[in-house]
């Protein structure tokens, strides 16, 4: 019911019945009784998703290939109906470091879903300054494949 909130009485009544979709397959943490999703957008300035209207291929002057759409965000705890995706400016640009940050339940780093739809594992040991980066779409930064 779109007249209600997300939590309202009668869409609470799906928190329940989440799609696999929303699950990470390896995800052993969250069980499969699990309502919160491993996967967010990436939200806040110069992102794909940084105003109410969504970005077009023209406005991605990085390269739809040098552009985070979607991460894993396994520590976030957002329950899977629920509108909210990771802000860019609350995060400290690690993965796997903290609940506002990429995070996931495999060792070593984090799948990432790129503006072409290719998918990719980010080692936690990515710099910062290039995690930052790759989820900016028209920032300019040097990139040389490094990710």
């Amino acid at each position: 019911n779109f007249n209600e909130p997300w939590d309202g009485p009668n869409n609470s009544q799906l928190a329940a019945l989440m799609p696999n979709v929303y699950r990470c397959p390896s995800d052993a943490a969250g069980g499969p009784v699990s309502t919160t999703t491993a996967y967010a957008a990436i939200t806040g300035p110069a992102t794909l998703f940084d105003a109410d209207s969504p970005s077009s291929i023209a406005d991605i002057k990085d390269g739809t290939s040098n552009t985070i759409a979607v991460v894993e965000a396994a520590n976030a705890g957002i329950p899977w109906m629920e509108p909210r995706d990771l802000d860019m400016n609350q995060m400290t640009f690690t993965i796997n470091g903290s609940p506002t940050d990429i995070s996931s339940h495999h060792p070593q780093g984090a799948t990432v879903v790129f503006a072409d739809g290719h998918t990719s594992f980010l080692l936690d040991t990515i710099g910062a300054q290039l995690l930052r980066a790759i989820m900016t779409k028209a920032g300019g930064e040097p990139i040389n494949g490094d990710f």
